[in-house]
């Protein structure tokens, strides 16, 4: 297997490559703050069973995106290897999603049931479409390329937050759910009008076509368990944890607002109160998502997480000081003080998360098995979080945050294993790679 030279697509199209990961942020930003509420107000389920509920779409996700970002490596049509994936994905996805708020109004069944094929919708489409960016940018661009697509999909989880949280608190829930549902299609006509996969060298390729993806993903696997360097497996260790923290809290955040803060509202008005809070967070996560790249590439990639993990430690812990009227011997309301929290948090968030998928990407054999085992590990702890999290909180609501804390410090501890992932280390790791598939 010959090794092809990357050309890279101009940086000016990233955030049109970007727009396919925008549709998942537009949609989970909305799902996450109304539906939790919806099962706790229109069904009566216990918040240990939402917990449980909300944990379905990461269950699902776990076992079907490796495989399927390791299929999209192997797949080749005349429209390209991962749109065959997202094009689907995204339709069904924006149909689905508005299916839930219909469901809303039926039987317990047939809302778990919309949940559960909107799951599966968005499970199709995720790999391929975050594998778009290494596919098509170089690696000594993809950390600032990836913080541009994190730039774009927080721009629309801002909107999602903020225009359909404004609907939600004015009662107009069918809005907020279709505008969420175009928005979707608008973003997929534009990004397969303009992206063309076949018109770029789409860069080594190491995955054999006779090769069944269960062999791939048993191989990867192996691999980075016995590697004497192990930084992939504990750089997806670390994504687990400061999954499990962050899964959470923004699973709990609007019941905790609810619980705590405002329980004379509805559990829908309490979602648009909470979500208009909240919207800080994606408008500055999504700032620094640009200098998290920037540090990435000038500091390096590993040491740029640490310093965000500890911003977003402290944050975590000054929002357990928050009460109704009043932050750190300050007359301040509960709005303003988590505004403010979620201004911390974000500023860790950017720094973190727009680093690690690229480490990964640079460990990995092929893009989209790498990007499988991340949302693999990604998912893994977004089952454990509001699983376990959800039951601690049936004996008090307080616990959340020190329960994110604790997952945050692991994460912290867990970094200084990763070694390598640097730009430009892939060329190393594909001849080793290499030699091991041909024996």
């Amino acid at each position: 297997m010959a090794e092809k030279k990357v050309k890279g697509i101009s940086m000016w199209l990233v955030p049109i490559v970007a727009l396919g990961f925008a549709s998942t942020q537009l949609s989970w930003a909305l799902f996450n703050n109304v539906v939790p509420l919806m099962l706790q107000e229109n069904y009566g389920i216990t918040l240990a069973w939402v917990g449980f509920i909300m944990t379905w779409d990461n269950i699902i996700a776990f076992f079907l995106q490796p495989a399927i970002g390791s299929l999209s490596d192997k797949t080749k049509t005349r429209i390209g290897k991962r749109m065959p994936y997202i094009i689907p994905g995204i339709i069904l996805g924006s149909i689905l999603f508005y299916g839930i708020f219909l469901a809303s109004k039926e039987v317990l069944w047939i809302f778990l049931a919309a949940i559960v094929l909107f799951n599966l919708s968005m499970a199709l489409y995720r790999s391929p479409t975050v594998s778009l960016l290494p596919d098509l940018v170089r690696s000594e661009d993809r950390t600032l390329g990836n913080g541009i697509v994190n730039l774009v999909g927080g721009a629309f989880s801002g909107v999602s937050l903020f225009v359909g949280g404004a609907m939600l608190k004015a009662g107009n829930t069918q809005s907020a759910f279709l505008m969420v549902s175009v928005g979707m299609i608008l973003s997929l006509i534009i990004l397969f009008g303009v992206i063309k996969e076949n018109k770029y060298d789409l860069g080594t390729k190491v995955v054999e076509e006779k090769d069944n993806v269960f062999t791939i993903l048993k191989r990867e696997f192996k691999r980075m368990v016995r590697a004497e360097d192990k930084s992939m497996l504990f750089m997806l260790l670390a994504i687990f944890f400061w999954f499990v923290a962050w899964n959470a809290i923004e699973a709990f955040y609007s019941t905790y607002v609810h619980r705590t803060f405002v329980p004379e509202l509805t559990g829908e008005e309490a979602s648009g109160v909470a979500s208009g809070v909240m919207f800080v967070f994606p408008v500055v996560f999504v700032l620094f998502t640009l200098v998290g790249g920037i540090l990435g590439k000038n500091i390096g990639r590993a040491k740029t997480m640490k310093i965000g993990l500890a911003i977003m430690t402290l944050a975590i812990f000054l929002g357990s000081l928050i009460k109704i009227d009043s932050f750190l011997g300050l007359s301040l309301s509960w709005e303003t003080s988590f505004t403010i929290i979620f201004v911390i948090a974000a500023i860790g968030w950017g720094l973190v998360n727009v680093n690690s998928i690229v480490i990964i990407w640079e460990l990995a054999v092929d893009n989209g098995t790498g990007t499988g085992f991340y949302y693999a590990f990604a998912s893994a702890a977004a089952i454990t979080g509001p699983t376990v999290m959800g039951w601690i909180l049936e004996i008090d609501i307080s616990y959340l945050f020190p329960f994110s804390i604790t997952f945050l410090v692991i994460a912290f501890i867990t970094l200084f294993f990763v070694k390598s992932g640097e730009a430009g280390e892939k060329d190393g790791l594909l001849s080793e790679a290499l030699s091991e598939i041909s024996d």
